[in-house]
């Protein structure tokens, strides 16, 4: 199993990666023992402390978060419950631990709060994890799935690839998900919105038709967003063959001037449904 892993981080990523050799990075983290800092404070939307103890589990998964940039687009809170979700109804045990430095802890809290992530979180200010085991610098590389002793079974963040959440998903429950074997084809007709200029006070809201096209049902994976002001809404539902699937889109404007915001649909075809929308938001004083 350590082979077919290898090889294929080694395919998703060997055009990516570019920092360090990719067969290096693999020898190196698969099947280290990861190491965590002594006393870990845990709280709850980043405030209130936790009572939470790392503690050995079936499975554990570590997503560590460093940066002082658009922390809300790397923590991908709402993929990140989907996956929990998932993992629950199909009776996987996981332990999550979230590790996060940043150095405006306020800023961490609000996103944690807007987000309504509840789940354990620990702002680490002092970047101990990432001293006590060196994490490679490609931050696709700073999440890990970890067995009851902590050694590291597959490494890469399975919000950012499908590939790796299946693998993730194939350890952890045992066997594929079942949309994995049925494949289908979709499209959207209009992929490309452009909202034109609009005031600046209130979300903008589009809806995307998705049209199965294919003769398995289409079921929705993951979604990747480029900003944590970009939320989206669907029915999770499978979608028959000939149906569509109404995929809405909710901007919420950060500041004025143009934007123009990719969201990744990640379903079960054969690459992801790209959706974009764009347009002008309007300075305050020119508001109605």
């Amino acid at each position: 199993m350590k082979r077919i892993a290898a090889i294929l981080l080694l395919l998703l990523f060997s055009c990516s990666e570019k920092k360090q050799s990719l067969p290096e990075l693999l020898e190196t983290w698969q099947g280290k023992v990861v190491s965590f800092p002594t006393n870990p404070v845990f709280t709850r939307y980043g405030k209130d402390t936790v009572d939470f103890n790392i503690h050995p589990s079936p499975y554990t998964i570590l997503f560590y978060v460093d940066s002082n940039s658009c922390v809300d687009c790397k923590l991908k809170l709402n993929e990140w419950k989907q996956f929990k979700q998932e993992v629950d109804s199909s009776g996987g045990e996981v332990q999550y631990l979230f590790f996060i430095h940043n150095k405006r802890p306020k800023y961490v809290r609000n996103i944690l709060r807007s987000g309504n992530f509840d789940w354990p979180v620990c702002l680490d200010q002092k970047n101990e994890l990432d001293h006590l085991n060196q994490f490679p610098e490609d931050e696709q590389f700073h999440a890990f799935l970890l067995d009851r002793n902590f050694r590291v079974l597959v490494v890469g963040d399975p919000m950012r690839n499908l590939e790796i959440r299946n693998l993730y998903l194939k350890h952890i429950l045992g066997m594929q998900p079942d949309w994995v074997k049925l494949e289908t084809t979709a499209i959207v007709d209009d992929p490309i919105k452009d909202v034109g200029e609009i005031a600046g006070n209130k979300p903008v809201r589009h809806s995307f038709k998705i049209r199965n096209t294919g003769l398995s049902p289409l079921i929705v994976t993951d979604v990747a967003t480029t900003c944590g002001c970009m939320q989206y809404e669907y029915d999770k539902k499978p979608v028959d063959s000939g149906k569509e699937l109404i995929f809405t889109l909710i901007y919420t404007p950060k500041h004025s001037g143009f934007f123009s915001e990719t969201v990744l649909v990640r379903c079960n075809t054969n690459k992801a449904i790209k959706i974009i929308l764009k347009g002008k938001i309007k300075p305050a004083q020119q508001e109605l």
